[in-house]
Order: structure tokens, then sequence, then C-alpha cells
């Protein structure tokens, strides 16, 4: 221990002056943090626009954003995605997104499309059908397999065909 540091003024002295050193220190750190909250702050305010000091402003606020909206809105049901006001059917990294609404419900429309193209059918033409195929099929009765299973496609033949549309609407006339 130091000569210097003993007693309680110079102990007083010695800390008062190694708190000095250390504020010195960190200050230009401090300034820098603050600057930089305050940047982020300015940021953050600007965001929010002018004042809107008055009901009027508020509803003149309101009604250009609803506008905006608007638009936005009309942009994407057209499938119009160079909207020049904002950049929301665009990602950071300028890829399309999934806003893109009339993309996408055309996407989704093209693969229901494929898949009932491909699936959907249980009944088709063939020249030649499995004997007896049509007493197999049961019309009145309806299938509550909610399961994802496929079942396979009957063939039939045109005649059988036309006899099983034939009584699908007899049934449907019975029970309307």
């Amino acid at each position: 221990m130091h000569q210097s540091r003993l007693g309680i003024d110079s102990l007083k002295l010695f800390l008062q002056e190694l708190l000095d050193r250390h504020i010195e220190k960190e200050l230009p750190k401090v300034r820098r943090e603050i600057k930089a909250l305050l940047t982020l702050t300015e940021g953050n305010l600007a965001k929010l626009g002018d004042e809107r000091p008055t009901v009027n402003h508020i509803r003149m606020f309101l009604t250009r954003l609803s506008m905006k909206f608007h638009s936005l809105t009309q942009a994407a049901l057209d499938g119009n995605y160079n909207w020049t006001d904002d950049n929301f059917f665009t990602t950071s990294d300028g890829d399309r997104s999934s806003t893109r609404l009339r993309a996408e419900l055309h996407s989704l429309n093209g693969n229901f499309s494929t898949y009932v193209r491909d699936k959907g059918q249980k009944m088709r033409l063939c020249s030649d059908p499995e004997p007896d195929i049509l007493s197999e099929l049961d019309v009145d009765s309806e299938s509550n397999d909610d399961s994802e299973e496929e079942e396979e496609t009957v063939c039939l033949t045109k005649q059988e065909f036309e006899a099983w549309i034939k009584r699908v609407q007899m049934n449907s006339r019975r029970n309307t």
C-alpha cells in the first residue's frame, strides 16, 4: 500500500482521480452509443410522418392510407407486381414473394387442375371392361370414408356408362 493512499482524504483523492480517468476513457464510447440511439430514434420518428394535431389532419392521413391500401390490393388483383409506390411484392433480396396474389392463385389452380385430371376420375370409358361392373357400382349410397386411399378407376363400355348416368339422373330426380 502506498503512503499517499492512507487516510480518508488521500483515499478520496485517489478514487476521484481513478474515476476521472475511467470516465475520460469510456466517454467516447458512451457518446457513440448515444449518437447511434439518437439517429435510430430520429429515423423512427421520421417513419411516423408529419404531425397530425387536428381531426382534419388525422382524417387526411387515414384517407391517404386507405387509398394506398386500395391501390395495393387493386395491383394484386390485376397482377401488376411492378407497383411503384411500395416494394410490397418483392422481398429484400429482390425475389418475388407470396404476396403476388394472382400468380399464387394461378399456381394453386394449376396444381388443383393437374391433380383432378390425373386422379379425379372414378370411371372411364374402355373398349373391354370387366364383366358386370355396373352392378358393382352403388350410386344410391354415399361414401363416408374420409381416408386418403385412392380408389381404382373403373372401366365401362359406352353403354354401361350411359346406363349409369341414367340411374344417377333418376335417383337425383327422386331426391328432389
